[in-house]
């Protein structure tokens, strides 16, 4: 529920509370001015009133004539005689019948005694020595008076709540303008006008010192990620040109090591041993060298780049090579063409590490599995091996992102070369997943959208 309904409602509510408290109390004052003017008309009947002539039948009204007030007497064994009925001689009211406790309160105050019609009763004595008088006046008119004003308050209130419903409504939306107006702005800046700003509200209003504080606060933002890119810029700049520099040095040093292994059969032990490990350290650091260039060349592509592609066959050819550099390796594959919608290069860099991985981290000859399945809307391709496999808890710290990686994780032989995988495998829509092998080692599933998926939604 937006605020400005909940304004709406809230106000609409307090409306109709505040209205329907004054309806009550002029209702309430108007019954209470109702009762005390028939109350004074049964007093002033009962003073008036010409008993004796009543009792003889010499005071009773012919014909059609509307008497507003039945007058009778109350004999000593409590019993309620009528002189003379109230309305008119062919529809006559008399006075209604008394328990003796109505009788007790009427000759205190006058009561409203329930029947049909109700009445106001009252009871008192004219002069000593007479018999108590009883006055009745019928309620109907006075009722029926209630009643239209009891109308007339409901259809006010609703009214009145309908209408100051309406007008907080159009007030709130005249309020709430700067609010969209700051809303739609805010929306820009975040799809990419970073050089928008927030319109400007009077000073010293809320609105008019928000709007300041945020266009401050962007100001600043706008300053921090300007900077934040120069420096990524530079950082790329720099590990770029650093793997290109590396490359020459890490050249020379292989060539050397390799002329002095031509002649080991000259060499003690410990220092075969030592070549042996400066050899291995100078093929990982070229291999680390690779995956950096690797790196850097897939966050430099775009979206442009992407095409449909046949994960099914690229995956048959990235791993039949393996199959020729490991011939003692048994790999199987059950795939089908399964069509995606990504940047080429990025799959073949992924492929690319999936078949190194295989051969540095499981023994050799050991046998794996390569599946490619697609339905309607994803293509997943799951490669199985035989080998170690990697503990759950240290899975879920190699999918971490490196920004967020806890120091104590550790990675040493994954974390480049999984997460280039992780990230062409995001930036291309997909996810993957690292989960327990049924051939006893890891399995690796990767799933990408289809390329029938991005026909039906063709807005990228």
């Amino acid at each position: 529920m937006s605020l400005r309904l909940r304004l709406t409602l809230l106000t609409a509510v307090l409306i109709a509370v505040a209205s329907s408290a004054l309806g009550i109390a002029i209702y309430t004052n108007a019954s209470s001015i109702q009762m005390e003017r028939i109350d004074g008309i049964l007093y002033g009947e009962i003073a008036e009133a010409r008993i004796r002539a009543l009792e003889d039948g010499r005071a009773v009204p012919r014909g059609d004539v509307y008497v507003q007030v039945a007058i009778g007497r109350l004999d000593r064994d409590q019993t309620v005689v009528t002189l003379r009925p109230a309305g008119t001689a062919d529809d006559p009211i008399p006075v209604p019948d008394l328990t003796a406790e109505q009788i007790a309160e009427a000759r205190v105050d006058p009561i409203t005694v329930e029947g049909s019609p109700n009445m106001r009763v009252a009871i008192q004595l004219q002069r000593p020595g007479r018999p108590p008088v009883i006055a009745a006046a019928p309620l109907t008119e006075s009722e029926q008076t209630l009643a239209s004003l009891a109308q007339a308050i409901i259809v006010a209130v609703v009214s009145v709540t309908v209408v100051g419903a309406l007008a907080a409504w159009f007030l709130v939306w005249i309020a709430f303008r700067p609010m969209r107006a700051m809303i739609t702005s805010a929306t820009r800046i975040a799809d990419g006008e970073t050089d928008h700003r927030l319109p400007e509200s009077p000073p010293g209003t809320e609105i008019g010192d928000l709007t300041h504080s945020m266009n401050v606060m962007i100001d600043s933002l706008a300053v921090a990620l300007a900077e934040a890119a120069a420096s990524e810029d530079r950082l790329r700049t720099f590990v770029s040109d650093a793997s290109h520099e590396i490359r020459t040095p890490l050249t020379v040093i292989r060539g050397y090591s390799e002329l002095i292994a031509r002649r080991s059969d000259e060499l003690g032990d410990q220092d075969r041993a030592a070549l042996a490990r400066i050899e291995s350290e100078s093929m990982r650091l070229d291999r680390l060298v690779t995956q950096l260039l690797a790196l850097e060349a897939h966050r430099s592509r775009t979206a442009d780049e992407r095409d449909v592609v046949d994960l099914g066959g690229l995956a048959e050819v990235s791993f039949a090579d393996l199959a020729v550099l490991d011939p003692d390796r048994e790999v199987t594959m059950s795939t089908v063409p399964a069509e995606v919608w990504a940047v080429p290069d990025d799959l073949r860099l992924v492929l690319a590490n999936l078949a190194q991985n295989l051969v540095r981290h499981t023994p050799e000859g050991s046998p794996a599995h390569v599946t490619v399945t697609h339905d309607r809307d994803t293509v997943t391709l799951i490669v199985d091996d035989s080998g170690p496999g990697i503990p759950e808890a240290r899975r879920r710290a190699l999918l971490e992102p490196s920004s967020t990686r806890h120091k104590s994780s550790s990675t040493e032989g994954f974390g480049l070369g999984l997460r280039i995988m992780v990230e062409a495998v995001e930036e291309n829509g997909g996810t993957m997943e690292l989960g327990d092998s049924p051939m006893g080692g890891l399995r690796v599933t990767i799933t990408l959208p289809s390329a029938a998926h991005r026909a039906g939604h063709p807005a990228e």
